[in-house]
């Protein structure tokens, strides 16, 4: 079944790092959908944590104002953790793996509806998690 580029995506961290710094290294259908005007790209706030904890630690040179200057670029927008995220992402059991910042995007996801825009094999560990690349 095809997918349609139309609704809501969500990025994981590398999507939006690559979209941003190095868009040859997405796949040719996330190329397609970040560039289609009617599909609404959303990036948690614990992505942009785990970019700024990786900069601070010299792992990333993305620095917070180019990270901006590429969400207004991109037209992607920030998603807030609630309360329900944090249950969810606490939830997820033995199937969360060893990197937080994933169980918070999986969790996201979950409540909010929403497909995981990765090459991360690793979300595919979070049953019902709609993974897309």
């Amino acid at each position: 079944m095809p997918v349609s580029t139309e609704g809501k995506l969500l990025l994981d961290t590398h999507t939006f790092l690559w979209a941003s710094f190095a868009p040859q290294k997405l796949s040719a259908k996330a190329r397609e959908w970040l560039m289609d005007g009617r599909t609404a790209l959303y990036l948690s706030v614990a992505s942009l944590w785990e970019i700024e904890v990786k900069h601070e630690a010299g792992q990333l040179q993305a620095e917070a104002k180019v990270v901006d200057a590429s969400l207004r670029t991109l037209g992607v927008k920030p998603i807030a953790i609630t309360a329900g995220h944090l249950r969810t992402a606490a939830g997820l059991g033995k199937s969360r793996g060893s990197d937080p910042f994933d169980w918070m995007i999986a969790a996201q996801a979950m409540v909010e509806g929403l497909p995981v825009v990765t090459e991360d094999a690793g979300f595919g560990r979070f049953a019902g998690l709609e993974v897309r690349w």
